[in-house]
C-alpha cells in the first residue's frame, strides 16, 4: 500500500489532487456560501491558472458556486454581495 503524504500548497502541480485535501481540510468549508460538506466541496484557481498553486490563488468552493463563477461569468463578490 502507498504511503500518503501532504505536500506544501507551493509544490503542487496541476493535475494532482493533494492540494483539494490539503485546502478542504484546513479550510472546511465553501468560501462564497459556507456550506460544509468537505466530502462535495472543490478547489477554483481564482486567476484561471491552473499551475497556479499558490495559496491565496486557491479558493475551496461548493459546486453551486463553483458553476455560477465559471458558467455565468459571476465573481465571487457578485455571489457575497460586496463591491469590487
Amino acid at each position: 500500500m502507498r504511503e500518503h503524504r501532504t505536500l506544501p500548497v507551493s509544490q503542487l502541480t496541476p493535475g494532482r489532487a493533494a492540494y483539494r485535501g490539503h485546502l478542504v481540510q484546513e479550510r472546511g468549508r465553501c468560501e462564497l456560501c459556507g456550506l460544509a460538506e468537505p466530502d462535495i466541496l472543490v478547489v477554483h484557481h481564482k486567476d484561471g491558472n491552473r499551475s497556479n498553486n499558490a495559496k491565496e490563488n486557491l479558493a475551496v468552493l461548493c459546486p453551486n458556486c463553483h458553476a455560477h463563477i465559471h458558467r455565468e461569468g459571476i465573481t465571487p463578490f457578485e455571489i457575497k454581495g460586496e463591491e469590487k
